[in-house]
């Protein structure tokens, strides 16, 4: 084991260490630098004056971290009994259009449509293990998952019904993730009458969406909707501004056109808009992008930049990349905080599964949440026949233990996001796999060190979210 830890960092305007033991970053001098650079790998790198200069500053503490394992593994029993709080139900696995890059497409492992769906006798009995656990918790949120779940819309009513009778003292609030095809003037009105939180899935013009999201028998779903989306503008002009749209940026997609659609659009112009790549965790073959996209998503970020230090307003930033903007706060906030490394502790990834969200598939299996691929093993946490699987569910939690003696040296231990949906967990495996994991951390080591490298750059040119410091 390493016996400080750290990482050096050189941008065009200084010469930095991130330290780990307190997650903060000083600056050093040039000299320094190459020091700290040819130490890093040192077992005797304590004796040198120069780590022995920032030791008395209260910097550089011994690397203490000896155990690998989240702080509520203890306290899961407790919180998974009594402070559940956001269920969601696959109300089925069938869907209405066959998109080519959906996870039950083929274009993943374990996942592919078929004609499963929840009964109103599980979906109630879902409902009744998930409220029976809620005592701790003052708000409740209730999510209805596919295939698409508009084909399910009279179990989704009877659902919503039923929450509402069993609950009370409690905010109990609903969302849904739909393609838009289905919904008519009866389930708008359902929405807005029950203020569902609506995310309905579009992906740019009509060229860039029909590329993509088809029906069975290959025709695009843009104008059925727009169709529908319009509709529910006319009927409910308030509500509809709350349906936010999730973009799928897909390989064959020009981004460009699809950043131009989105501000144009009258219908599209004021929502808010979440857009991301295709999920790489289960894939069955590599997928390459146009470099196109990688050139617009470049300059779109430089934007994003000049943004946050007050050069250009925000009406010039993509939603694209303005979700950044909470990653860069995070960053700032953990490393103003100088928090010390604790002996026990773990990577901050895994959220505690059940408790964040309660998956409920078809069947009754239970899984931490859509992300995972729910024909795993090791992601499975209970059932509704069985109740909670505490061993599976600290497992997931516990995600860092496989490669816990590379967490106890690895500089990026309090930035890394690693949960157990980005690792394979495939058919026949009792756990997640190791080697997945560690493809998973390097990964996450580059994403932590260029999160720290703009952090230092930002500062430099003055960019300040409130009045503490980051660099020391």
């Amino acid at each position: 084991m390493k016996a400080i830890v750290y990482q050096p960092l050189r941008t065009p305007g200084g010469y930095y260490i991130y330290d780990r033991s307190v997650n903060t970053i000083f600056s050093v001098s040039a000299d320094e630098y190459q020091e700290f650079k040819r130490l890093q790998d040192d077992a005797d790198a304590e004796r040198s004056p120069v780590v022995q200069h920032y030791r008395q500053k209260g910097l550089l503490r011994p690397n203490e971290v000896s155990i690998i394992r989240h702080p509520a593994t203890d306290i899961l029993p407790h919180y998974c009994e009594n402070r559940l709080n956001y269920l969601i139900l696959q109300v089925t696995q069938q869907c209405n259009l066959r998109c080519s890059y959906c996870a039950y497409s083929g274009l993943y492992y374990n996942r592919q449509h078929n004609s499963e769906r929840m009964d109103f006798e599980t979906a109630k009995r879902a409902i009744d293990f998930f409220v029976a656990r809620t005592a701790e918790s003052d708000r409740l949120h209730m999510g209805f998952y596919g295939g698409e779940p508009l084909l399910e819309f009279d179990l989704i009513q009877q659902c919503v019904a039923y929450v509402r009778s069993q609950v009370e003292g409690k905010q109990v609030t609903f969302g849904l993730t739909t393609n838009g095809t289905l919904l008519t003037d009866e389930k708008i009105k359902f929405f807005a009458e029950n203020e569902f939180q609506l995310l309905l899935s579009l992906d740019g013009s009509k060229k860039e969406h029909d590329a993509c999201r088809v029906f069975p028998n290959g025709q695009g779903s843009f104008d059925v909707v727009m169709r529908n989306l319009r509709r529910a503008k006319e009927l409910y002009p308030d509500y509809a501004k709350k349906i936010r749209i999730s973009t799928v940026i897909s390989p064959k997609a020009e981004l460009n056109d699809m950043l131009e659609y989105f501000k144009s659009d009258e219908v599209l112009s004021d929502k808010y808009i979440t857009m991301s790549p295709l999920a790489d965790t289960g894939l069955k073959e590599q997928v390459d992008y146009k470099e196109s996209f990688h050139l617009v998503r470049r300059y779109e970020y430089l934007k994003y930049l000049f943004y946050l230090l007050g050069k250009i307003d925000r009406q010039y930033v993509s939603e694209l990349v303005i979700k950044s903007q909470q990653n860069t706060e995070e960053t700032y906030r953990a490393l103003q905080r100088h928090n010390v490394l604790p002996a026990c502790t773990c990577p901050g990834g895994p959220c505690i599964p059940g408790v964040k969200k309660l998956f409920v598939m078809t069947d009754g299996r239970f899984y931490p949440c859509e992300k995972i691929t729910e024909s795993s093993d090791c992601g499975q946490i209970g059932s509704l026949d069985a109740g909670f699987d505490q061993k599976n569910m600290e497992a997931v939690l516990n995600v860092g233990a496989l490669s816990a003696e590379e967490c106890k040296d690895c500089w990026a231990l309090s930035f890394c996001k690693i949960c157990a949906a980005q690792i394979e967990c495939k058919d026949g495996q009792a756990q997640f796999d190791k080697a997945d994991k560690l493809r998973a951390c390097k990964k996450a080591q580059l994403s932590a060190a260029a999160d720290l490298y703009e952090a230092c750059v930002l500062h430099e040119f003055g960019y300040r979210p409130n009045e503490k410091e980051i660099v020391l």
